[in-house]
């Protein structure tokens, strides 16, 4: 928020519209405080803790099965009403409130969550398919930057993302 406030001063990602930006903040409040305890659970444990992974000691599968429910019952109907037949969250232009909760979904895809509900994973296939998406989350993200996340290949992408971002301009 802080970023799109001082940046963004042509609101092409964060609405001027009070009723628009309430919906962008109930987003950002819902992916981070509600959403990625599940998300971030299911992901964890089913991929970076998968076997043949130094983490695989570690998984719980009873994280996976209750994230599994929460996720169907709460997150699949609420994202689903929220979207209608929009092509993004605030309607038919991307915005921060996309950004957001785009970390979620390719999470979700990872593991293969989506497969089962169609609009979710069309959602996800908009966002997937946009450059600064593509440059942000590289397919190697997720073999690179699992747990124990020591891999110096993780850093090294991380470090790449942040120059390649900075003045792009892109969104």
């Amino acid at each position: 928020t802080y970023l799109c406030e001082k940046y963004d001063k042509g609101h092409r990602l964060l609405p001027s519209d009070v009723r628009q930006r309430a919906k962008y903040f109930q987003f950002a409040h819902y992916a981070t405080a509600t959403l990625y305890s599940k998300v971030g659970g299911l992901y964890v444990h089913s991929w970076e803790f998968r076997e043949g992974t130094p983490g695989a000691n570690k998984q719980d599968m009873s994280v996976v099965e209750t994230s599994l429910q929460w996720l169907k019952e709460h997150f699949v109907p609420f994202l689903t009403r929220e979207l209608g037949e929009q092509r993004f969250l605030l309607g038919d232009d991307f915005s921060a409130a996309d950004i957001i909760m785009g970390w979620e979904l390719m999470l979700l895809e990872k593991v293969g969550f989506l497969e089962e509900f169609a609009a979710l994973k069309s959602y996800y296939g908009r966002l997937a398919s946009r450059a600064s998406f593509k440059k942000t989350y590289p397919p190697e993200i997720h073999e690179s930057c699992i747990w124990p996340h020591i891999d110096s290949t993780c850093a090294t992408l991380h470090a790449s993302l942040v120059t390649g971002a900075v003045g792009s301009g892109e969104l």
